[in-house]
């Protein structure tokens, strides 16, 4: 059976070998053990990172197989993280952590 990678993010184990969730029943999960309060908030916000995220139709397909898989009513706002296109997200990210001011308090030392 001829798979492309895109939707190995939807169903792992197409592969045979891996027996993880898909990219849908993970963030399911996570909403789910969330205050209910919350659950809505989370919805609204999701962000794709890295270079899968540019798949076309990723964001659709995924509203559409999160609407399946969580209580009706929630309004799903999902964005791709800036800077994807040129490879330097993770870079954008390192420097916003590294210039945050708890960043000291986050690292490990030898000693």
């Amino acid at each position: 059976e001829l798979v492309q990678a895109p939707e190995m993010l939807f169903r792992p184990k197409l592969n045979g070998k891996i027996k993880a969730q898909g990219l849908p029943d993970a963030i399911a999960e996570v909403v789910q053990s969330l205050d209910p309060m919350l659950r809505p908030l989370l919805c609204r916000n999701i962000v794709l990172v890295g270079r899968g995220a540019l798949f076309k139709g990723l964001t659709e397909r995924l509203t559409m197989e999160l609407a399946d898989r969580l209580p009706a009513g929630y309004d799903f706002d999902i964005h791709v993280a800036p800077g994807i296109e040129d490879g330097s997200s993770a870079y954008q990210g390192a420097c916003k952590l590294a210039s945050s001011p708890n960043f000291r308090s986050m690292c490990l030392s030898r000693d």
